[in-house]
C-alpha cells in the first residue's frame, strides 16, 4: 500500500514538474517577445 502511494505520489510529482517547466519556458518566451516589443517601438 505505501508503495503504491509513493508511486502515485512520484507521478504526480514529476507530471506536475513537466507541467511547471512548460509553463515557465512558455513565460520566459512571452516575456522576451513582450520586452523585444516594446525596445522596437519606444
Amino acid at each position: 500500500m505505501d508503495r503504491k502511494i509513493y508511486y502515485v505520489l512520484k507521478k504526480s510529482i514529476f507530471c506536475f514538474g513537466i507541467v511547471f517547466m512548460f509553463l515557465l519556458s512558455g513565460c520566459i518566451s512571452f516575456g522576451k517577445e513582450t520586452t523585444g516589443y516594446y525596445i522596437l517601438n519606444s
